[in-house]
């Protein structure tokens, strides 16, 4: 019953505030030195080049996982209708056969009683730890439930954040402010092969965001400022946010009601950059350009592979989704299980766990996970090399994956 009562107490309190589609005002805003954070997973430090990197620093062969008795550890998200977290699903639960943890995956559905309710329902079932993938709100609220019935937890894609946006627990969260100034590089790198030179003066840059996540709306400023570094001459005029909370959540369709009304009222602007903070919003964009008939006029360049991937699969020849940031969300659950893992057999804690990944000020590490540039070109390749990720980590450990 004590339970229940902090249960109905908590949900009572959830809440999201709503913000419109907005153009970003004329004042832009400043930029913090190198190695500083203006908000949630933010680097100001512009990126280095693209290169496929390693998922995880480690010697996976150093620790023998199956010298204790297994761990159990759960992972709670929103749905597992969405390729991210379904592969994150499908990888902690590889994961487990190989570090030696049993594992369980749970969806809320968008329900924010069901997801509050699987943690105490974990935590009664015995579970060692819990990944933990939820909006800012509904966050915040879970790291206070599992203090109280000691359950460790490690965030994914939202980090643990307080009210000043200090990280104040383990997250593995996206290069938000990297990979979108890498997605902005790689555009201003390939223009000219699609469109030959143009006036920046005309040129526009189209942020599609979603405010409701700090996560996602941090990766905007990255967008932003590279455009402004690579377009000296573009008008700040011309700089567009779309915001997706009034529209619902993450969908194609959403990122078609962005994009519509904004390209259709700007007719001073010949030539757009598209920057999709979310896969499936760039596919809306590119529904929403074909309709315009812009297409020779419009580059669309998004973080998240899964939708750039499904264009590029299902036959797309068109030159408007021209590329994506491929943050690997098996690279995410290598991480999230490590950390979790070297917590629980005692070689860390959750205050000295990646050091180098603290926040300012901080004791408590938001892992930030860098991207790769992909274009029809090359995404084969990161394929192939994501592929082999669980495999490289099964045969250190000497497990066989079948």
């Amino acid at each position: 019953m004590k339970k229940l009562t902090k249960l109905i107490a908590l949900i009572a309190v959830l809440s999201m505030v709503l913000m419109l589609a907005a153009c970003l005002p004329e004042t832009p805003p400043p930029t913090p030195p190198v190695g500083q954070t203006t908000g949630p997973a933010a680097q100001t430090a512009p990126p280095g080049p693209a290169v496929i990197p390693e998922a995880v620093e480690i010697d996976h062969g150093a620790v023998d996982h199956f010298a204790r008795d297994p761990f159990r550890i759960g992972y709670i998200c929103l749905t597992l209708t969405w390729p991210f977290t379904a592969s994150i699903d499908a990888s902690l639960a590889t994961l487990g056969r190989i570090m030696n943890f049993e594992y369980q995956g749970f969806a809320s559905n968008f329900d924010p009683d069901t997801y509050l309710n699987q943690v105490f329902v974990f935590a009664d079932m015995g579970f060692d730890a819990l990944v933990i993938g939820a909006d800012d709100d509904a966050a915040r609220r879970v790291l206070g439930i599992a203090h109280e019935l000691d359950i460790l937890l490690i965030g994914e894609s939202t980090a643990f954040e307080n009210d000043y946006g200090l990280c104040i627990w383990p997250s593995v969260v996206q290069d938000g402010y990297g990979n979108a100034y890498m997605i902005m590089e790689w555009l201003a790198d390939n223009y000219v092969r699609f469109w030959g030179e143009i006036d920046y003066s005309t040129l526009g840059l189209l942020v599609l965001d979603h405010s409701g996540v700090a996560g996602i709306t941090a990766r905007t400023p990255g967008f932003v400022d590279a455009f402004r570094n690579r377009f000296p001459g573009a008008s700040e005029d011309n700089i567009f946010v779309g915001d997706a909370l009034p529209f619902g959540m993450f969908s194609v369709q959403v990122g078609f009601d962005i994009t519509m009304p904004i390209l259709a009222n700007n007719p001073q602007i010949t030539h757009w950059l598209i920057g999709g903070n979310v896969g499936d919003f760039g596919t809306g964009a590119t529904r929403a350009v074909e309709a315009l008939g812009m297409e020779d006029s419009v580059l669309v360049g998004t973080i998240s592979p899964d939708a750039f991937l499904i264009e590029m699969q299902g036959g797309y020849t068109g030159n408007v989704f021209v590329a994506a940031n491929a943050v690997s969300a098996t690279e995410f659950a290598i991480l999230m299980a490590e950390g979790l893992i070297s917590i629980l057999d005692g070689r860390y804690t959750p205050e000295t766990l990646w050091p180098e990944f603290r926040d300012p000020g901080g004791v408590h590490p938001r892992r930030l996970v860098r991207g790769t540039m992909i274009c029809r070109d090359t995404y084969q390749e990161f394929l192939e090399y994501d592929a082999t990720r669980l495999q490289r980590i099964a045969e250190a450990q000497g497990v066989t994956l079948d």
